[in-house]
């Protein structure tokens, strides 16, 4: 079997690898009938590609080689992943969607000047483009080695991502023919974020649980080694102690609710319920705490019933977690009124999005983006002596509202407040207002 031929098996197992996947999860396909779809394809592949390796026929041209090669092209542009075909000098002579889109990123990240790369690449050398000494290095030694190539490489601008890349060396027409290669790129970036928070929760996770069991140890064992303490001093030491329990009972109950989220974060929500209910019956529920806490709840929306795929307990939680927080941290620092406003946006025939403002002393902007992470909590938040929170909540709330393809947006102020957007799709045409 000639080397080329055995190039061309390794990258094509590979794409059909994926496409295999691709075709029994996002189509609902049984293995059975998405190995047959691959299998035709395959076959097909290996009819109008690989058997183009044949030995030379002298009425082969020209044409031919070109024909074959636009064969090769439609095939590359249906796969979601970036692939470039290169010639023999490593000029561009195809690139797919998705090598336009990671040529753009990686253009961002090494220039300050952006260019619309899709018109500009074919028929330049790759190198105009990817400027990474791996990668270069990797489609040399495949070309003058004719040996397949592989690594790896991560860009840290305008965001991380992680990828490894394959070159394939093919030769079309026989050992005279022409030589092309097969450049293309799988993604891991997905991959290395769930390792990294994996070992961030774990270490997160044991150093929250570690505080209150110190201090609830320090405190029994003064009260047991310390026959002198007064009961006033005990009662001190058994409610720091109780508090401190207490503290650990909400986190392991967050941790708990999140891991069952995440778990069924993929299976879709299957029954119709009524949004602005459960919204009610949530406000209700705060109202007491409210007016303990000198609260007032605004509502601006009516009773209209507007329906949703969801689940209902969850739902639930997103409401309990974003007034919980807005009560903790929705005071004026001017002392004046404190008010929570909650706003719904029909408008739309097709979403609906509710908004819950406060205002508190807000989120400083570099934090925005980390406040759904988990055990995330603010230096406000933390220089808060009389409140607690396990810095879960909101990543419970993201979690939820992925599952409902819903949409959350947090803007805030320093100072002047904040507001927690949510935004999710609706069952029929609506007729509440603001």
């Amino acid at each position: 079997m000639p080397i080329y031929y055995s190039f061309c098996a390794i990258f094509f197992s590979n794409l059909l690898l994926i496409m295999l996947d691709i075709i029994s999860v996002r189509t609902g396909l049984s293995v059975i009938v998405s190995t047959m779809c691959v299998s035709y394809l395959f076959l097909y592949i290996h009819r109008h590609i690989l058997l183009y390796n044949a030995p030379v026929n002298k009425d082969r041209t020209q044409s031919d080689y070109n024909s074959h090669l636009s064969t090769l092209i439609p095939l590359i542009a249906s796969i979601p992943m970036p692939i470039f075909i290169l010639n023999q000098k490593d000029i561009i002579l195809h690139a797919n969607k998705e090598a336009h889109n990671l040529l753009h990123f990686m253009w961002q990240n090494n220039h300050t000047d952006t260019i619309h790369v899709t018109e500009k690449t074919h028929g330049k050398a790759i190198y105009q483009f990817i400027r990474n000494p791996d990668i270069i290095e990797a489609i040399r030694q495949a070309r003058s080695f004719e040996q397949p190539q592989q690594g790896r490489f991560y860009e840290m601008y305008p965001t991380e991502r992680h990828f490894n890349f394959n070159v394939i060396p093919v030769k079309l027409s026989g050992k005279n023919g022409k030589d092309i290669s097969i450049v293309y790129f799988s993604e891991l970036t997905k991959e290395k974020m769930i390792q990294r928070s994996r070992s961030e929760f774990v270490a997160n996770a044991s150093h929250e649980l570690r505080t209150p069991l110190t201090i609830i140890k320090g405190n029994l064992e003064t009260l047991i080694g310390n026959i002198k303490l007064n009961p006033s001093e005990q009662k001190h030491f058994i409610e720091v102690s109780l508090a401190q329990s207490k503290r650990m009972e909400n986190l392991i109950q967050d941790l708990l609710v999140l891991s069952r989220i995440e778990l069924a974060e993929h299976i879709a929500p299957c029954h119709q319920i009524d949004i602005i209910s459960l919204l009610e019956k949530t406000i209700d529920m705060f109202l007491p705490l409210a007016n303990q806490k000198q609260f007032t709840i605004v509502k601006e929306f009516t009773s209209n019933p507007i329906m949703i795929m969801g689940v209902t307990d969850e739902i639930s939680q997103i409401y309990i977690n974003i007034l919980d927080n807005a009560l903790k941290y929705g005071a004026n620092p001017n002392n004046t009124d404190n008010k929570i406003i909650i706003a719904v946006d029909s408008s739309s025939d097709t979403t609906i999005t509710i908004t819950f403002t406060d205002y508190g002393e807000g989120i400083d902007t570099y934090d925005i983006p980390k406040i759904t992470e988990r055990f995330f909590r603010t230096q406000a938040a933390k220089d808060m002596k009389n409140i607690t929170g396990t810095g879960l909540g909101l990543a419970i709330v993201k979690h939820i509202v992925n599952k409902h393809n819903g949409e959350m947006t947090i803007k805030s102020t320093k100072t002047a407040g904040t507001s927690v957007c949510l935004t999710f799709s609706t069952l029929s045409t609506k007729h509440n207002g603001i």
